[in-house]
């Protein structure tokens, strides 16, 4: 595994539709999850059926602060200050800087996280931290560059609350020919590695293109997915989310007060591993559910054909791991698991990022 790249803040807001893990977990109901504390977003909605344990797993340290943070934040305060303090729609992510602050000094954490982001947050002037990430970040530069490119039409894939309308204009008066030409000049390795993995791009075993790639996958987005109710395209297009929409499930309002219910109730613990997977699999058991995000993606040699056995020991029986694969499937040794990932198909047709490509196994 690439370690390098997960050794700082990557994500602060994320990279990945959670949508697609909550409605399994609503079906499901585990009692034990394990997953890829990302920046929190992607891990803490998990919490949203009241499982006794939750374990968020990440090798950086900048990444749990996070998740504690965004864990604190479902807790202490209400819905709507958990918007402004995070910027989401209807606020900003650099106005409210004062309130931020109030908010932050009523929140219970520890004492390193909370030094962390004082620290963090004197520096930006308390303004929010969820576009600061590397992989935020870049795609503000990506859509500065499809504002310039595209012209006046930028943003008129958002005007749209029907998707057949959505589909019409996209085959009809969408820029094509414009929309191409940033997809083969920024959709590559070189682009990615230059402003985000510094040579540390996954390395790519799909037979597609990077550019086919990008163009099927956005292709299915535009056919698929409301871009007003997608935060990626909101990131790849305006920089950031503007439409409440798009906001990430983290933030929904249902899931914010079962998360917050879960939490206050003292049902389901909280468990924040500064560790790698395969540490923390050989000392916890009886997992019915992992998010195990796209990190095996990274995986290559005895790693990759390996990992599912590493991590099955650790699962109950039943238990569902969901994979997600970027540009690169793993030739994992799936012995002891089925795929039931076409019992999902729907859900992850309506995943609002749809770059990668998922798979769900269930141990047997």
């Amino acid at each position: 595994m690439t370690e390098k790249y997960f050794k700082s803040l990557n994500y602060s807001l994320g990279n990945e539709d959670t949508t697609l893990e909550v409605r399994m977990v609503e079906e499901l109901k585990p009692k034990r999850v394990l997953a890829v504390a990302g920046s929190g977003g992607r891990s803490l909605p998990l919490l949203c059926h009241g499982p006794s344990d939750l374990y968020c797993v990440d090798l950086s340290k900048e990444q749990i602060h996070l998740t504690e943070l965004r864990a604190a934040g479902y807790k202490d305060l209400s819905f709507d200050e958990y918007l402004l303090f995070w910027g989401y729609p209807p606020y900003e992510p650099n106005e409210n800087g004062q309130k931020r602050k109030k908010l932050f000094d009523k929140m219970t954490l520890s004492e390193n996280c909370k030094n962390f982001f004082t620290k963090l947050y004197e520096q930006i002037d308390w303004a929010s931290p969820l576009y600061l990430g590397k992989w935020e970040k870049t795609f503000q530069v990506v859509a500065s560059v499809v504002k310039k490119i595209l012209g006046k039409s930028y943003d008129k894939i958002f005007q749209f609350d029907k998707l057949e309308d959505q589909i019409r204009y996209y085959e009809n008066d969408f820029p094509l020919l414009r929309w191409k030409f940033i997809l083969f000049v920024m959709g590559n390795k070189s682009f990615f590695n230059a402003l985000l993995y510094k040579g540390n791009f996954i390395e790519k075993n799909i037979p597609e293109s990077h550019f086919q790639h990008y163009f099927n996958n956005f292709d299915s987005m535009y056919r698929n997915v409301l871009s007003r109710e997608s935060f990626f395209m909101q990131l790849i297009f305006l920089g950031q989310v503007r439409t409440p929409e798009g906001i990430p499930i983290e933030a929904d309002e249902n899931i914010f007060h079962d998360v917050k219910k879960t939490l206050q109730e003292g049902n389901g613990k909280v468990h924040l591993e500064e560790k790698n997977i395969f540490s923390l699999v050989k000392e916890i058991n009886d997992i019915d559910f992992f998010s195990f995000s796209d990190v095996p993606s990274y995986f290559t040699g005895e790693t990759e054909k390996n990992f599912l056995q590493e991590v099955r020991p650790c699962l109950s029986e039943g238990g569902v791991v969901v994979l997600r694969y970027y540009l690169r499937i793993c030739e994992a040794d799936e012995t002891g698991y089925e795929d039931v990932t076409d019992h999902y198909k729907e859900l992850i047709r309506k995943e609002k990022v749809q770059m990668y490509k998922i798979k769900v196994l269930k141990k047997v």
